[in-house]
């Protein structure tokens, strides 16, 4: 289960059900900045930069 999922079940009924269309929006924005930051780490381990 996705962090983003715990969090949209916490909320309230109406704000859980803000739009399908934003949601995904969300969650894509979020996977790509956890995958930027991993990519960052990783290379800052490698290179040494």
């Amino acid at each position: 289960m996705c962090w983003c999922e715990v969090i949209t079940k916490a909320k309230l009924g109406s704000l859980k059900r803000l739009g399908q269309g934003m949601e995904a929006s969300l969650h894509f924005m979020a996977e790509t900045i956890l995958l930027l930051s991993c990519l960052r780490v990783v290379i800052r381990w490698v290179f040494g930069v």
